[in-house]
């Protein structure tokens, strides 16, 4: 008696299966609002970083998980494998003006835009960062930025103790 054991074969194409790019970029606008409700300050539009962990969660989520908008006082660059803050100071879970837009046939887009509202500190701050993920004190980044100027250098924001931080996030 025979008996047949077929054999794996695995084939191989003769052309380079190329995938489609994937470009993910995003941006903060940061604002300073004293208490009689003028724009004391603005700073950005300032590139911002998709971690890898923030890829994860992207490409595996249809929400992104932005929980929460943080500050930090940290100067070191941004880096892949960012999960928190440098150096947090605070955090806002509010996301007034939270928009979402998306295309369902090719070309596929996607894009979120919302404004973190952060309440005034009691004391005066120096920021120099801001990250957005789902941790309440800067962990689980999905983004991380420094505060920058025109000419791309990074800078501190001197946050008054009576300032209300406005911060809009696009990607």
């Amino acid at each position: 008696m025979n008996i047949w054991v077929p054999r794996t074969k695995i084939i191989e194409p003769r052309d380079l299966i190329i995938s489609p790019a994937v470009i993910v970029s995003g941006e903060i606008t940061a604002y300073l609002m004293g208490p009689d409700g003028r724009i004391r300050h603005a700073c950005g539009p300032c590139k911002n970083l998709l971690t890898d962990f923030g890829r994860n969660e992207f490409f595996k989520n249809a929400t992104t998980n932005s929980a929460f908008g943080s500050v930090g006082s940290g100067n070191a660059t941004p880096v892949n494998g960012d999960v928190a803050l440098q150096t947090w100071v605070a955090n806002s879970s509010s996301k007034a003006a939270s928009t979402r837009n998306y295309a369902t046939a090719p070309p596929y887009w996607i894009s979120e835009q919302r404004r973190y509202t952060f309440n005034p500190p009691g004391a005066n701050k120096n920021i120099t960062e801001f990250g957005v993920g789902g941790g309440a004190s800067g962990t689980s980044l999905m983004i991380r930025s420094l505060f920058r100027d025109t000419g791309g250098n990074p800078v501190a924001i001197s946050w008054l103790a009576n300032e209300t931080l406005l911060i809009d996030h696009k990607i």
